[in-house]
């Protein structure tokens, strides 16, 4: 299950996990063994975010994460890091009631130690907020083909050499904020790599088995490369 049905695909299963019902969105669904007219719905994203960063050598476990947006995805990050034990999270948007909104729904669903932060979205609050993070995610489309040349970063800025940084955008493989991180030494992880993961989680749920991520992998970048090759 993919955008727009995650969240709508709720009101018809039987049941949902608790990742589900957390983030309020289900990517997998399972036909119970028991009832094979029951339905329950799963959420790999975070298990996804968590298994890449995991994969690239980074620990959420005490870090200081800087996540750019507040949709879906950033809820499934905000979820892991969470889980990951963070010692703060801030969410930056555009519009900052809405990372103000995503902060307290955390804050007061997930009982944690992380301390949720918002704020609102502009060059001059990135730059200043990554500073002091370890972590920056960008969740939002920005840098998303086609308009590759998109960064949420602003150009002519340089990304701090100790950040890690995470583009959850796929396509590109390599997109423009991977390309400024890794000009300035900065370590960066594609979205690739929490498309596969979760696709992985996924395929474990529905067949017991540990799934071929490294034919997975190589399979989306040869299709990625053959999407360029055919649209020019």
């Amino acid at each position: 299950v993919t955008i727009p049905h995650k969240r709508s695909v709720l009101g018809v299963l039987s049941s949902v996990s608790p990742q589900a019902r957390a983030l309020g969105a289900a990517n997998t669904l399972v036909i119970e063994k028991h009832d094979r007219k029951a339905i329950r719905g799963e959420n790999t994203d975070a298990a996804g975010f968590s298994a890449a960063i995991a994969a690239a050598g980074f620990s959420a476990a005490g870090s200081k994460a800087l996540i750019v947006g507040a949709g879906g995805a950033a809820r499934a990050v905000i979820y892991a890091l969470i889980e990951g034990k963070a010692e703060t999270v801030t969410v930056l948007s555009r519009r900052v009631a809405k990372a103000r909104e995503v902060a307290d729904w955390f804050t007061v669903t997930r009982q944690s130690s992380t301390r949720l932060r918002a704020a609102g979205l502009n060059a001059e609050s990135l730059i200043a907020h990554a500073a002091d993070a370890d972590l920056l995610v960008n969740a939002t489309p920005v840098g998303m083909w086609p308009a590759v040349e998109g960064s949420i970063w602003p150009e002519g800025n340089a990304v701090p050499s100790h950040l890690t940084v995470f583009d959850l955008v796929y396509n590109p493989d390599r997109t423009r904020l991977l390309q400024q991180a890794a000009s300035c030494g900065a370590r960066g992880i594609s979205g690739l790599e929490m498309l596969v993961q979760q696709g992985a989680r996924s395929f474990f749920i529905w067949t017991n088995r540990q799934a071929p991520i490294e034919s997975m992998r190589r399979a989306c970048k040869q299709q990625l490369m053959h999407e360029a090759g055919r649209m020019g």
